[in-house]
């Protein structure tokens, strides 16, 4: 989401919009970026300055400030957004991940006064975008009114929606993106993999993204080892512009994660045409029944293997579900279809 919805605060009547999409005058809806430092620290004590610094910010600008956009359900995130309660200051969230912070089993949700500070600062926003409706149910459940919670899905930028495929039968490979730690579960794609090999002898993975720690890197390491799957295996590290890596020819977009919300590398491999095999986790198993185009699995490598070897069997048809792929990404992920609905959000929450 980082891509439309950074944190922002919001100024009704200041007359730019900057969430990368042109939109009819009547629509203009005022957004001033405004930069908190870079990120969000790592460590506790540079979390705890970045919530000073936003606690001082909004104070000296709390006259400017109509609606603030909170990114994430972090509990620093959220501790940073108790000064606009006390200032009264309207603001909207949107969480990242189902299964995530919110979730009952977060780790911050184990301390009682956590989970108390959560759960009134999440009742009192004026309005919950949500990009599943996993994620609309935790939000419910921390104490935000269902009929203040709207349905967001994740842009995907314009030039992703280009034809690839050229109606060509798809390589035998398996491309995952993302970060490659316990939250997406690559190594379940090395364990289809080798469970493929012996059907699909040509099969091979490509993996685009870093290692979120050591200790995974030498985790999956070792699994390529003991599945004897190495010599199959590309390791890209991060890749800026994925473009090159989804592509309708380059097979199956494979994302065996236990957390998501709506991950923006899957609307970006179906505007490239790919057929996804997902979880159903977040929005992505909605995605893919709603679209018909690829399969749901448990998130097992042997569930991977089996869905995407009946894909591999129908090759004939693998030019049109990748029309259809497409179709589907340019109907639900544009840019502007869903910056258009984020505007029109903030511009009546607004104005109460």
């Amino acid at each position: 989401m980082n891509r439309l919805f950074e944190a922002v605060s919001c100024t009704l009547d200041h007359d730019v919009v900057a969430l990368g999409v042109e939109l009819p005058r009547k629509r203009v809806v005022g957004i001033r970026y405004v930069q908190l430092g870079t990120v969000l620290p790592v460590s506790i004590y540079g979390q705890i300055v970045w919530v000073v610094n936003a606690w001082s910010w909004f104070i000296w600008n709390r006259k400017k400030v109509d609606l603030v956009h909170l990114q994430g359900a972090y509990l620093f995130n959220l501790l940073a957004a108790a000064i606009l309660v006390c200032l009264r200051i309207p603001y909207v969230l949107l969480p990242i991940n189902q299964n995530g912070d919110l979730s009952k089993s977060g780790r911050t949700m184990r301390v009682w006064a956590f989970r108390a500070v959560r759960r009134a600062i999440v009742r009192r926003a004026c309005a919950g975008f949500a990009l599943s409706e996993g994620i609309a149910d935790e939000l419910e459940e921390q104490g935000l009114m269902r009929d203040r919670i709207r349905r967001i899905a994740n842009p995907v930028s314009p030039e992703f929606f280009q034809d690839t495929s050229r109606g060509e039968v798809p390589q035998k490979t398996l491309v995952f993106v993302g970060s490659l730690g316990e939250q997406k579960q690559p190594i379940a794609v090395l364990e289809a993999l080798a469970f493929l090999a012996s059907a699909f002898p040509p099969v091979r993975a490509v993996f685009a993204g870093s290692f979120a720690s050591e200790s995974y890197e030498r985790e999956f390491f070792e699994a390529m080892r003991r599945l004897g799957v190495a010599d199959r295996v590309e390791l890209l590290g991060f890749v800026s512009d994925v473009s090159g890596v989804l592509t309708g020819t380059s097979g199956v977009f494979v994302l065996p994660s236990v957390s998501e919300g709506s991950p923006g590398a899957l609307g970006e491999a179906m505007a490239l045409g790919m057929v996804p095999v997902v979880t159903d986790i977040g929005a992505m198993g909605d995605i893919v029944r709603q679209s018909g185009i690829g399969r749901v699995v448990e998130g097992s490598g042997a569930s991977i293997a089996r869905a995407v070897s009946s894909l591999w069997r129908e090759p004939g048809e693998w030019a049109g579900m990748a029309a259809d792929s497409r179709a589907y990404a340019r109907s639900r992920f544009s840019q502007a279809s869903v910056c258009e609905s984020y505007l029109r959000h903030l511009e009546i929450w607004g104005r109460r």
